[in-house]
């Protein structure tokens, strides 16, 4: 079952600056646990990696350093990948 994610997969809360990212299921729509996201700068480098929870999602914070740079989120479960490109204020 592939990943999604799209923007509204990927919620900012302003207060924190952290991204609350979702995983589903293109095929079922059903949450994916155990999936891996990885924030990536535009130049490749890793930020942070987590894995989704058992309601497919986690949590990302984007470092004060990288603020008003491109960043992409990418998600990978098996064989399967997405990414989201944030552009982060």
């Amino acid at each position: 079952s592939a990943c999604l994610v799209g923007s509204e997969m990927c919620i900012r809360d302003r207060d924190s600056g952290k991204y609350i990212v979702k995983v589903k299921s293109l095929a079922t729509g059903e949450p994916i646990e155990g999936a891996t996201i990885r924030l990536v700068t535009a130049t490749a480098e890793e930020i942070e990696a987590q894995a989704t929870n058992e309601k497919g999602e986690t949590t990302i914070e984007l470092p004060k350093e990288n603020a008003g740079k491109t960043c992409v989120l990418w998600v990978t479960k098996g064989d399967d990948a997405s990414f989201v490109i944030i552009h982060a204020p």
